[in-house]
């Protein structure tokens, strides 16, 4: 369970903040959940990961906020008060953002022990927006609960206490304080009775309104007397910043987290309300809150300690609070939720599940021992998306070998960005000529190295006929193991048996090709491999999109891709019928289509974009492999032909509406049927031609001219309403 916390105020300089977060971390490891966390903020990461090395903390980079976010199971709101306005919107408009990834990502989003800073926040559009959102709201007092249950669905809402309570509660041994010696926390956002007075600072930075800001303007005699007491923001653990106060018999604060963790220490607590978070935190505290300081010497006279039962009463409700929310996302991973894959990081270091759980019941070695492997995929982008599985399962046999690729074009451009694979050989279109005349100087001059000889192991996953000379290629590399499947022997190409030296024989059962690739693995061990696809979005690539597809022109609007791109004439729908859907789809569900295709599909883009009546954006011809892969991530849905953007889209686990071209029981083209080239690991809907067509009419487009409009849109409509409600739901029961 990845747990991505997306408030970013952490490294800051409140230590606050670092009493909360100490906290949680202490009851998620007492709790012994397995999560990973990740962190996204724009101040110091090496104070935190100092202090919280549990954390993987990324900078506020958008392309690390859409990383973060696309990799992770849940967002979590920590703590602090999200709803506030006095210092300006920057949380506020910082959440929204949030919220906006979380929709494309369709991810779960939480905010456990945050807070109420000022009611009229609450009357904020962006508010209402931030809840809205959320699943679920824990709250670090009851006073915060009251106020967001106003505008908040019912139930949603609960109150908690602070978490700082789990790490002052044991960093905070009763220690008798100084006598007669008192601590001030005053900060403010609006700008001879006692032996010690001490300046208590708990933001770091100078900031206006803060206690650094105060001191400077405290008057000289005044200031003479009093002693600063700052905490070293780079110490390695939080409890050396608590130790920076020293302990007094009274507290005067302004300050959240200065109450609680004087009132852990035992001190005579007067509590100075500048905001109602502050009213919250003392209520909770069973104390009065004051506002003008002229009075302050009567308020010392009648401060008391906080009653431990009562502090011991608040810790075990942060306690529970937390233990809830750990429940909830143990049921959101019993449940599942739609997701967008796994990143190509945690791709990589993950290993298979099906390839885990089968490795206690067969031998994981495989059969033979390899350093340097080849994978010849001399296939189109459709094909060499399927195979990602593939190049997975395959790292997952032999992670310390050296793998290279041998790819066409635009398959060798979406191998780039595979964590799986160490080298990518981009193969000119005349590479069989090359190889068949023997020039293999000239093969080795174009690609920098002398590859024949080089390999341990060469593998060619293709399981139809061999149109592109990947046998060919196998014979010249000449490694002593090649394998591949027994029915793939080049088309004519003459006799060349001893391309390979292990057939493999395969089902005869129609089988997606994502299986079918992963099966030539059993060759090379017992395990069960998965055969899911995925895909490997640059953080860049993700980072260069949201901002086109989100700016203000285009804010909040949803997506999804157009595909009216095809290989040949039988895979093209008419322009018109694709106007009509693009349209319905904006009427009916508010989403906005990207049209995506290459060069030749340019006419069709140009017709269908004429005919629009709602907005669109046209990346025909337009877009490299990588922006494709980062686009399909950004959107909601995949319609359009049976083309390699299908499966990108598939890939980036997008539900899909395919525009079949081949009706039911076309023996001619059975190396064709959805059975094998199907979006693979998605909901889909495949529509597809009714009626009799030869095969004549079929490759001339007849057939799927036949489809209406109407039927692709209930098929988009029925895709939708199943994931939507999803992306929505609440936490599970």
């Amino acid at each position: 369970m990845h747990l991505h916390i997306g408030h970013h105020f952490f490294g800051a300089g409140n230590i606050g903040d670092d009493f909360m977060l100490a906290g949680f971390l202490a009851s998620v490891g007492t709790a012994g959940r397995p999560l990973t966390v990740s962190c996204c903020t724009p101040f110091r990461i090496d104070t935190q990961a100092r202090r919280f090395p549990r954390i993987s903390w990324r900078p506020n980079r958008l392309a690390d906020q859409i990383e973060a976010v696309r990799s992770c199971d849940v967002w979590l709101g920590l703590g602090d008060s999200p709803f506030q306005s006095d210092s300006g919107s920057w949380f506020l408009d910082h959440l929204v953002a949030q919220v906006d990834l979380c929709r494309t990502f369709c991810k779960p989003m939480a905010y456990l022990g945050v807070g109420v800073n000022n009611e009229d926040v609450l009357a904020l559009p962006q508010s209402r927006k931030i809840v809205d959102q959320a699943e679920h709201i824990w709250t670090r007092d009851d006073l915060s609960a009251e106020c967001l249950s106003t505008i908040a669905r019912p139930g949603a809402i609960e109150s908690g206490a602070d978490l700082s309570h789990l790490f002052l509660s044991e960093a905070t041994a009763l220690a008798p304080p100084t006598e007669a010696s008192l601590g001030l926390i005053l900060n403010f956002e609006r700008g001879a009775r006692f032996k010690d007075i001490f300046w208590l600072v708990q933001e770091v930075r100078t900031l206006k309104g803060s206690e650094h800001h105060f001191f400077t303007r405290l008057p000289t005699a005044a200031a003479g007397r009093i002693k600063l007491c700052a905490p070293r923001y780079d110490a390695a653990r939080t409890t050396d910043l608590l130790a920076a106060w020293p302990r007094t018999e009274y507290v005067a604060s302004s300050r959240y987290h200065g109450l609680l963790a004087a009132a852990w220490r035992g001190a005579k607590l007067v509590a100075v309300a500048r905001s109602t978070k502050i009213v919250g935190a003392a209520r909770d505290l069973g104390l009065d809150t004051h506002g003008p300081m002229r009075r302050l010497a009567e308020l010392l006279d009648r401060a008391a300690p906080v009653p431990r039962e009562r502090l011991s009463d608040l810790r075990s409700r942060a306690a529970a609070m937390v233990e809830a929310f750990l429940g909830a996302i143990d049921g959101i991973a019993r449940v599942g939720r739609p997701t967008t894959g796994r990143s190509g990081a945690m791709a990589a270091a993950a290993p298979s599940p099906r390839v885990a759980a089968s490795a206690a019941l067969a031998d994981p070695a495989p059969r033979f021992p390899a350093k340097d492997i080849a994978v010849l995929r001399l296939d189109r982008l459709g094909d060499m998306v399927l195979s990602s599985g593939f190049f997975r399962e395959l790292r997952g046999l032999y992670p310390a070998a050296r793998i290279t690729a041998f790819a066409h074009g635009t398959s060798a451009s979406y191998l780039r960005t595979c964590p799986h694979v160490n080298h990518v050989v981009t193969m000119r279109e005349s590479v069989v000529d090359v190889i068949r005349l023997g020039r293999r100087d000239e093969f080795a001059d174009a690609f920098g190295k002398q590859f024949h000889g080089t390999f341990d192991l060469v593998v060619n996953p293709r399981h139809a006929w061999d149109n592109s000379g990947a046998a060919l290629l196998a014979k010249w590399i000449d490694a002593p193991i090649r394998i591949a499947f027994a029915d793939t022997y080049p088309d004519n190409l003459g006799e060349l048996a001893d391309c390979y030296t292990l057939l493999v024989e395969q089902s005869p059962l129609p089988r997606p090709h994502p299986e079918l690739n992963v099966a030539l693995l059993r060759a090379l061990s017992d395990l069960d491999h998965d055969p899911g696809i995925e895909s490997w979005p640059n953080s860049l690539f993700l980072a260069k999109w949201w901002r086109q597809l989100h700016g203000p022109a285009m804010a909040g609007s949803r997506y999804y891709l157009l595909g009216v791109g095809a290989s040949h004439a039988g895979k093209s729908w008419p322009a018109p019928h694709f106007a009509a859907v693009a349209s319905a789809l904006h009427d009916r569900h508010g989403l906005v289509p990207i049209l995506t295709g290459l060069a030749r599909d340019k006419p069709c883009a140009d017709e269908v974009v004429a005919r629009l009546r709602g907005p669109f954006l046209d990346v025909v011809d337009k877009t490299s492999v990588r922006d494709l892969v980062a686009i399909s991530h950004l959107c909601r849905l995949y319609v359009g032909n049976d083309s390699g953007t299908k499966h990108v889209a598939a890939a980036a686990k997008l539900p899909v509406v395919e525009i079949g071209w081949i009706p039911e029981g076309c023996p001619a083209l059975q190396e064709h049927d959805p059975c094998y080239f199907r979006p693979y690991g998605v909901e889909y809907r495949v529509v597809r031609p009714r009626g009799n067509f030869d095969t004549e009419r079929i490759l001339s487009g007849d057939a799927i001219r036949a489809i209406e409009p109407a039927a692709i849109i209930a098929a988009a409509d029925e895709l939708l309403m199943e994931r939507e409600p999803a992306v929505v739901a609440r936490w599970p029961a």
